[in-house]
């Protein structure tokens, strides 16, 4: 009798034990398609997409939209997270509070496009077009901007943290409250801009032009320049704390800039605590007059800076 019930018990948990290895297996198999359905896009949003150029709130996350044609969009809160949309036509489209976080618009067409409040983290926008762009708080940290053309463009207030801005060009545009602390502009144009309030700490900033821009206020607190250039640039209270200059150009060049409007800056009213002035070009004893400085600020021989008012 005691032998029977010993076989049953064993019989019971090796079933138990069988059952659950089964479970085991079929929820692994599963896996795979649960994370597939998790990241992938909605065939029926792509579809109501290509049919109506309307797709408010529509999942298309890595949706594959090379080439397409979505002239005047309406992708208002769309999840296009990973999708690819190089060489798109997105003229005019409407892409507020959409999420783009590491999508690749290389080469796109957006201009006009509405991207307020867009997640542009980690996208990929080598070349493409955003003349006359609306991107007030959109968020581009760490984009890749490379040889972007976003003339024109409003990106009051945007976060362009540690974004790489390459050969890019952003004349006219509006960045007043921007955010591109840690960032890294080469051969950049921001002539004619608006940075009023701007972070730029701890940017790298070489051959960058700044020609009558508007920097009022600017942080460039650790920033580093090499090869600036700022004619006619209005750097009123900016912040230029422990920033290194070499070959940075405050005056003017030649004939041909000062006849084609840029003039020389005159009167900087900057605050250049610790700052690094010993290789500018340009650089007079009359623009200082309006700066101050501590005892840390180098200047080039023959001129001198008052210090700042105690913050205390």
């Amino acid at each position: 009798m005691k032998q029977t019930e010993t076989s049953l018990v064993d019989f019971s948990r090796r079933t138990r034990a069988a059952a659950a290895i089964v479970g085991a297996l079929g929820l692994l198999a599963a896996l795979p398609a649960l994370s597939t359905g998790a990241l992938a896009f909605s065939d029926q949003d792509l579809a109501k997409l290509l049919r109506s150029n309307n797709c408010a709130g529509c999942d298309l996350s890595e949706a594959d939209l090379g080439g397409a044609d979505l002239a005047n969009a309406d992708l208002y809160g769309a999840n296009l997270r990973g999708a690819k949309l190089v060489v798109a036509n997105l003229d005019s489209a409407d892409l507020t509070d959409c999420n783009l976080n590491g999508a690749d618009l290389t080469d796109a067409n957006l201009p006009n496009a509405v991207l307020r409040r867009a997640n542009l983290e980690q996208a990929k926008m080598l070349r493409a077009k955003l003349t006359g762009a609306l991107l007030t708080g959109a968020n581009l940290s760490k984009a890749r901007l490379q040889s972007a053309d976003l003339s024109g463009a409003d990106l009051q207030g945007a976060d362009l943290g540690k974004a790489r801005l390459r050969r890019t060009l952003l004349s006219d545009a509006n960045l007043d409250g921007a955010n591109l602390s840690k960032s890294k502009l080469a051969w950049t144009i921001l002539a004619g801009s608006t940075l009023r309030q701007a972070d730029f700490t701890q940017a790298k900033l070489e051959q960058t032009d700044f020609r009558n821009a508007d920097l009022r206020q600017a942080d460039f607190q650790r920033a580093s320049f090499l090869n600036a250039r700022f004619n006619g640039a209005n750097l009123a209270g900016a912040i230029l704390k422990a920033a290194r200059f070499e070959h940075f150009f405050f005056g003017k060049r030649s004939e041909q800039e000062t006849a084609a409007g840029f003039e020389t800056t005159v009167g900087i009213a900057a605050d250049f605590s610790g700052a690094d002035l010993r290789r500018t070009d340009g650089l007079t004893q009359a623009q200082l007059d309006e700066s101050c400085g501590d005892s840390t600020t180098s200047l080039p021989a023959g001129l001198s800076i008052k210090p700042c008012p105690s913050e205390e």
